[in-house]
């Protein structure tokens, strides 16, 4: 599609006026603050926010791409600098997707697609934080509970973004993002120190890393069902069309209802022999789900109902309906290459078309020349 024709000019005017509005803030941020005000200030002024939020997650995607090298089924022990690898590259992608707003303000730079670029590079970074979690805990033997982690974590994220469609705001809880950023960093770190066996330790006849699992659970669940409850709440708030509230959660209960149904059906059990790769392809969808409200919210328009994005996961269910004509696995790797494929390029595609709407680089603080 023509970078020019990706969104519409409705689309391109309501992010012309969109102003970043957040508010909250959790437990752990006043002690990080101080450590981010220092860092944001190492940062030359001539280096773009955007370049600082890519730059920190090509870090999380080669940190965690590494341990999933050495753990593709997510039950292998892996060496222990991987562990260590992982640990810190979480903790640089904290860190620079922190600042990145800072530099923004700093340099005079702040615009919408900082805005976006950063929430879509959020929104595939919750997934590899929920899949590398589940790599050093070794959870590949029990999909069940990296399947429910991983959809909790993104209906999580997608749901505060919802509550942000509705009511306007994006609002943080006492125990949010980097809450758990810091404690996946620490899961890293202390295996790379202690080694794996340590979450294999049993405690009341279940395993540590299990433990830890339902622990997040229950904290997650009273979180994601209090940001529906405040999406429904706020519906008629006025940010979002009048009878529109809804179009967000169409999508994303389809892409739910098709995971769960292609697990469920699946023949081969597909999901408990390749739990990394039908967790890599339900984190590439997701996340082009989850920009897709961003861009929504951010311009005031209603989320299509229909996704083309989700067609790779409605094609391996498709697949698996029909009696596996081609092989599974085969079938979910192709329906991965595409599905990261087409999100890379869309993501590209509309970015690139926002910057020269805006007459700005994605990163780069120049601004272009009128031609």
């Amino acid at each position: 599609m023509p970078v020019s024709t990706m969104l519409s000019a409705e689309l391109l005017k309501g992010l012309d006026e969109h102003k970043y509005s957040c508010s909250g803030r959790s437990i752990t941020e006043p002690a990080f603050q101080v450590l981010w005000n220092w860092l944001v200030l190492l940062m030359p002024t001539w280096l773009a926010p955007n370049l600082i939020t890519f730059i920190g997650l090509l870090c999380n995607i080669f940190g965690t791409g590494v341990l999933f090298w050495y753990s593709p089924h997510l039950t292998e022990t892996a060496p222990w600098w991987c562990y260590a690898s992982a640990g810190i590259s979480l903790f640089v992608y904290q860190s620079l997707d922190a600042i990145d707003g800072k530099q923004a303000r700093r340099t005079g730079s702040s615009s919408p697609l900082g805005e976006l670029f950063d929430h879509g590079c959020d929104a595939l970074s919750a997934s590899l934080l929920v899949l590398g979690a589940m790599a050093t805990m070794r959870m590949g033997d029990h999909p069940e509970l990296v399947f429910s982690i991983l959809l909790l974590t993104m209906s999580m994220f997608y749901s505060a973004h919802w509550r942000a469609y509705t009511g306007g705001m994006l609002e943080f809880g006492l125990i949010d993002v980097t809450e758990a950023q810091l404690a996946v960093t620490l899961l890293h770190l202390g295996t790379a120190v202690l080694g794996p066996d340590t979450l294999d330790v049993h405690f009341l006849e279940l395993r540590l890393s299990v433990i830890f699992v339902f622990c997040f659970q229950l904290i997650g669940i009273p979180f994601l069902l209090n940001n529906c409850r405040l999406a429904f709440q706020k519906r008629d708030s006025g940010h979002c069309r009048k009878g529109t509230w809804y179009t967000p959660v169409v999508p994303y209960v389809v892409l739910i209802i098709s995971t769960a149904s292609m697990m469920v059906l699946s023949p081969s059990k597909i999901s408990m022999k390749e739990p990394l790769l039908v967790g890599l392809l339900f984190a590439c969808i997701s996340a082009q789900v989850a920009s897709s409200l961003v861009v929504a919210h951010m311009s005031k328009t209603p989320l299509d109902l229909v996704a083309p994005c989700l067609l790779p996961m409605l094609a391996v269910l498709l697949n698996v309906v029909l009696g596996v004509p081609f092989p599974e696995r085969e079938a979910v790797i192709v329906a991965l290459v595409i599905a990261a494929a087409n999100l890379v390029v869309t993501s590209t595609l509309i970015c690139l078309q926002i910057a020269a709407h805006m007459g700005i680089y994605i990163f780069s603080i120049r601004k272009r020349t009128a031609e």
